[in-house]
Order: structure tokens, then C-alpha cells, then sequence
């Protein structure tokens, strides 16, 4: 057991949000918990972790248990670049290392018979056993093994702050990788992930060996990450064994029998009443009347099934209907921070079209939608809209709500002539009319509840044009799926960025790929798109290993007749040369890896370990000396 609630209750100002909670993770589990938005979902994880305390009821954890949370927002340090942020999982181990030189460069000035020095000497010993026991001399190596594998090759200067959503949450991931804790609690990992990286870590998590719990609205990676799913509903929780299309057929078939079953206790409770009301009063059948009062009395009552929440209502209709063109861009170029992320690209977008953009994380999908969506208001050369165009806009970060509004005044301010019931008509839709919701401030709305605001905001204003930015995160299965509906119906423009591939897969007729500062313009559904991009994939693969078969049998290739002896001479010799670096470059590295053994041998031993660093030093700058040489000869 690593973590279990027993009997957990909770609720935020009287109101009960979790109630007789009874579940526990065990190691190697692999949980996936759902549940619609505003269910409570990260307020369990919250009171699991510790974040929270529970009204009632306890949280057991296995002693020392060590924990990776991702939240749905990771929260990273602006000011550091991507090196010092996964250092930063290390701070203790780095911290130990510095006191480790300190000490080191203390004892080094102090004569080995004093007292000083003998109380040095322990407290260096007590400092190293740490190190050592943390893996301290491997740090660098994990840090930018991890790094690459994410890939953050080259990126190790670049600041926090100026990498994508998408970005953030890859970081975010390597420091939990870095972590290595026996449980990952992950938040919607999926949020801003695209494909390659979604392929990814839904790979790792199944290679994990430790527990695995994880919130998530994306059905195919439950379906391809999780053995069990924690369905969290009216309050409390459920266990399935299975994968998310598992739990649903489950689920299905637990449902039909509960109601099943109710509905037969039902009928037979009313039979044993009608009974009682028939016979209590006579004297020869008074005993038996008794009997089934003293039945019923003690029979465990089938509570009646629950009518489970409403999906909201979305629709998207316009009023004016705009020209066949709809959208021209020409010759548009981007840039962010003075990086060049889109150069010279054109297209058209026309009435009615369903157009994707795609590409990898920080490529500038998010930042060509921004474009296009500010010039609609402040129109400019290279992106021009169609007549009668009007364009709503779905921002990912819903920045264009005013977080100090209430949700009522957020969409009534925009609609002044609107009566307060068609304001909240509209709110109801979206499932925020009740009195507490609008009420709300924007500003403490769940990550849901925001874009519902937002989809309502968008279905007011009656436009012909919706660009989306990834509308699907933070939505529920229920939302996600209504969304999809309303959007199948409405015939006019859809132009969208998402990493959500059943979403893709119902709605997009057409992909925008941004990919090396150019646009792919591919026409199809996604099981087209995505055959197409395998088939890029393995025809650039296949010309690499040409090109390489081609080098080799090149090199291979016998001398022709005409060179000289000298030539030849020499050619025999160069290669001798190189089989010598390649023997010589073996052997240091196999000596590099000698001394990080060595050197957790002897962590105590602050002289041999001043030594064997030196040493290390400088067969590394050998090593690198002759590998530079043998890539000169082998150009």
C-alpha cells in the first residue's frame, strides 16, 4: 500500500464535495480517474497528497513515500533557463557536493593531527554518504540524458518563460523523470502535448515501474495507460478493472443492474405493503402482516439509480452569411522573441471549410491563430477577411474574460440590450445559470467552467467564422463529446489548433502543418492525414539509411586502378590511424566510466577524490581532443 482514504469526507464552506471515500493505491497500480468538471477530481488528489485535510476520515501513506505531482498548470520558475530548472530537482544533492569542495578546500589548509580536522573529516564523511547515496556524482549525466530524450537538445540557455504550453509541460514531466518517485500523480498530462510527445510519454508510463494515477479526459490514452479507473460520481468513488473502454461497457452493465435490481425490490416492497394494508387489521392474518412489516423493516434498501449530470448545450448559429472567401493569407512571415517560427507562407480559406493547424509544440500554431485573429479587428496586407465575415475566438487561456467579473456581468456586459433571462437562458445552456454560478468571479472559475463561459461568450455573439485554440482542454467527456455534436452542426467556418485526435478525427476536413517555418497544406480526414505523415516519416528514414548505405559502400568502394602507390600508401595509413583513435577513444571511455565508480568508492576520501576528478577531467578533454581528430578524418 502507498497511499489509501478510508471513510473521507470533505466539502468546501458546508458544502459536501467528497463523501465516504474508500480507495488505496498499491504499488505498480495503474489508475485512471474521471469524473465530470467540478466533481472533485483534483480535490481528491489534493487531499491525498496532503494539500488538503479531509472533514473526516484518514489518509494512510506508506512511510517516506516519494511523490511526482504534476498539476494542470505547472508552475515553473520564469527566471531560469531549462538546464537550471532541472537542476533544480537536485538542489539538496548540489547543495551536499558544494559543502562537499568547502570542506574539502577547509581540511586541505588544517594539520591531519588537530581536533579541527578530525571534526571536519566527519562532518565531510556524514555529507559524502548522502552524496553518494543520492547518486550525486550522476547528476549531470541524468539531467541532460533526460533532457535530450525530451527534446530540449540545444534549448539548455533558453528561458522558462519564453517556451510554449506545450514546452512547460515537457519540462515539467523531465523533472518528475528526474525525481523517479514511486508514485506519478499527473493532472491532464495531456493538456498542450502534441502527437510525438503524446506517443511518448504514453510509452514511458507504460514501461513505469512505479504507481501511476492520472486524471485525464483523453480516451486514448487512458485506453493505452491505465488497468483501472476510479469513477468519481455523486460524491464518491467507484472501481472498475480496465481500461477506459473497459470501464464504459462496465459501467454500462453496473448501471442496467442496479436499475434492474431496483426496479424488482421496488415491486416486490409494494406487494408486501399492499399486504400489510389488507391484512394488519384481521385477526387471522395479523401475524402474517406483522411478519412482512418486520421484513421490510430489515431488508437493505436499493437506493434509486442516480440520474447522472447533464452534458451542457452548445450551438453555433450566425446571422449574416459571408462571402465564398473567407480568409486569404499572403506572404505572412512570424516570429516570437526574434525567432523565426513561419516564413512567407500563403493560403485561402473558404466558406464552410474545417481546417486544422498542426505541428509540433512551438512551432507557432498558437501564434499564427493569434495573427489571424487580431488582424480581423485591425486588418492588415497579408491576412485579409472575406465580407460579411464576423469571427468569434476561442483563447486557451481565456484571456480575454475579466477575471474580476462575475460570470453573469462577464456575458451580460457584452449584451446590455439583453433581458437578464435570456442572459441566463444562455448560461443555463452551458450548465453555469444556477444562483451560486453566476455569481461567480471569473477569476475562481475551474479550468471547465471557464470554458464554458467562453463557449457561451463565442454562441452570443452569432459568427459566421470560430477560431479555436485548442478548445477541447479542460473539458469533461461529456462537454468534449456535446462540443463535438454542436460543431458537426454548424455549416459555417471551423479553423482550430488541437492535439485531441478524436476531436481531429471528427471534425477536420483539412490540415495546416507548420513544420520547419513552412506550411503542409494536406486535404482529408485524419486517418489520411495521419497515414500520410507515416508514410513522410518513413520515406525521410529510408533516405537517411540510403544516404548512409551510400557513404559506406563509397568508403568500401576499391581504389581504381590509376592512383598512384603513394595514394595508396597513404590510404592504408589513414585508415590505420583511425582504427588507433577508435581503439584509443574506446579505452578512455571505458576508463571515464572507472572513475565515477571509483569515486563513489571512495567518497570519504576527499584526496583520492580530488584525484580521481582531475583525472576524469582530463581524459574527458582527451577523449574529446581525439574524437575531433577522428571526425576530421572520417569527413
Amino acid at each position: 500500500m502507498l497511499i489509501s482514504l478510508n471513510n473521507l469526507t470533505f466539502g468546501y464552506d458546508d458544502v459536501t464535495v467528497l463523501e465516504d471515500i474508500d480507495v488505496t493505491v498499491n504499488e505498480n497500480d495503474r489508475i485512471g480517474l474521471v469524473g465530470v468538471n467540478g466533481s472533485g477530481k483534483s480535490t481528491l488528489i489534493k487531499l491525498m497528497l496532503g494539500f488538503l485535510h479531509a472533514d473526516w476520515g484518514e489518509v494512510l501513506k506508506k512511510n517516506e513515500l516519494s511523490v511526482g505531482y504534476l498539476p494542470q498548470n505547472a508552475v515553473l520558475d520564469s527566471e531560469l533557463t531549462v538546464e537550471n530548472e532541472a537542476y533544480s530537482v537536485f538542489s539538496e544533492v548540489l547543495a551536499a557536493g558544494d559543502k562537499m569542495e568547502a570542506l574539502a578546500n577547509e581540511m586541505a589548509a588544517l594539520p591531519h593531527d588537530g581536533t579541527e580536522y578530525r571534526i571536519k573529516s566527519a562532518e565531510y564523511e556524514k555529507v559524502s554518504d548522502f552524496f553518494r547515496a543520492k547518486d550525486g556524482y550522476l547528476v549531470t549525466t541524468k539531467v541532460k540524458t533526460v533532457l535530450n530524450g525530451m527534446g530540449f537538445s540545444g534549448k539548455y540557455d533558453q528561458v522558462v518563460s519564453t517556451l510554449s504550453g506545450g514546452e512547460k509541460t515537457r519540462l515539467a514531466l523531465s523533472k518528475l523523470l528526474l525525481k523517479n518517485p514511486e508514485l506519478l500523480v499527473l493532472d491532464e498530462p495531456t493538456n498542450h502535448l502534441d502527437y510525438d510527445t503524446l506517443e511518448w510519454l504514453e510509452k514511458y508510463l507504460s514501461d513505469y515501474k512505479g504507481a501511476i494515477l492520472v486524471v485525464s479526459h483523453d480516451r486514448r490514452f487512458l485506453d493505452k495507460t491505465v488497468n483501472v479507473i476510479w469513477d468519481l460520481t455523486e460524491k464518491t468513488v467507484s472501481s472498475y478493472r480496465g481500461n477506459y473502454t473497459k470501464f464504459k461497457q462496465l459501467k454500462a452493465e453496473r448501471y442496467e443492474r442496479w436499475q434492474k435490481e431496483y426496479k424488482i425490490q421496488q415491486e416486490k416492497l409494494r406487494r408486501m405493503q399492499d399486504y400489510v394494508d389488507r391484512n394488519l387489521v384481521r385477526a387471522t392474518t395479523s401475524k402474517s402482516a406483522k411478519s412482512r412489516i418486520h421484513q421490510m423493516a430489515n431488508m437493505d434498501i436499493i437506493e434509486k439509480p442516480v440520474v447522472y449530470v447533464k452534458p451542457p448545450r452548445f450551438k453555433f448559429d450566425y446571422a449574416q452569411k459571408p462571402a465564398k472567401l473567407v480568409l486569404k493569407v499572403d506572404d505572412l512571415s512570424l516570429g516570437f522573441d526574434g525567432n523565426s517560427l513561419l516564413e512567407h507562407c500563403s493560403f485561402t480559406v473558404e466558406k464552410g471549410e474545417r481546417v486544422a493547424v498542426v505541428g509540433a509544440n512551438g512551432t507557432g500554431k498558437s501564434t499564427l491563430i493569434k495573427r489571424l485573429v487580431k488582424s480581423f479587428s485591425e486588418p492588415e496586407r497579408s491576412v485579409v477577411f472575406g465580407q460579411g465575415t464576423k469571427v468569434a475566438y476561442y483563447d486557451q487561456e481565456a484571456a480575454v474574460l475579466d477575471g474580476e467579473n462575475t460570470v453573469l456581468t462577464e456575458l451580460w456586459s457584452r449584451h446590455i440590450s439583453w433581458s437578464q433571462t435570456e442572459v441566463r437562458n444562455l448560461l443555463g445552456m452551458v450548465l453555469m445559470g444556477s444562483d451560486v454560478d453566476v455569481q461567480k468571479k471569473v477569476k475562481n472559475l475551474s479550468g471547465g467552467e471557464k470554458a464554458r463561459l467562453m463557449f457561451a461568450v463565442m454562441m452570443a455573439e452569432k459568427a459566421n467564422v470560430l477560431i479555436l485554440d485548442e478548445p477541447t482542454n479542460h473539458l469533461d467527456l461529456q462537454a468534449r463529446e456535446a462540443l463535438e455534436d454542436a460543431l458537426s452542426e454548424f455549416d459555417g467556418t471551423l479553423i482550430f489548433v488541437s492535439h485531441d485526435r478524436y476531436f481531429l478525427d471528427k471534425l477536420a476536413k483539412r490540415y495546416l502543418k507548420i513544420s520547419n517555418k513552412s506550411l503542409i497544406d494536406f486535404r482529408g480526414t485524419f486517418d489520411e492525414f495521419s497515414e500520410a505523415e507515416k508514410r513522410a516519416k518513413e520515406e525521410i528514414a529510408a533516405a537517411k539509411s540510403a544516404e548512409k548505405t551510400q557513404k559506406t559502400a563509397a568508403s568500401e568502394r576499391p581504389e581504381k586502378a590509376y592512383r598512384s602507390k603513394a595514394d595508396r600508401a597513404l590510404e592504408v595509413k589513414k585508415k590505420a590511424e583511425i582504427a588507433a583513435l577508435e581503439g584509443r577513444i574506446k579505452e578512455l571511455e571505458d576508463r571515464e566510466k572507472e572513475i565515477v565508480s571509483e569515486m563513489e568508492k571512495c567518497a570519504s576520501d576527499y584526496k583520492k577524490l580530488m584525484e580521481l576528478s582531475a583525472e576524469a577531467e582530463t581524459v574527458k578533454a582527451e577523449c574529446e581532443r581525439l574524437f575531433d581528430k577522428w571526425t576530421e578524418l572520417t569527413i
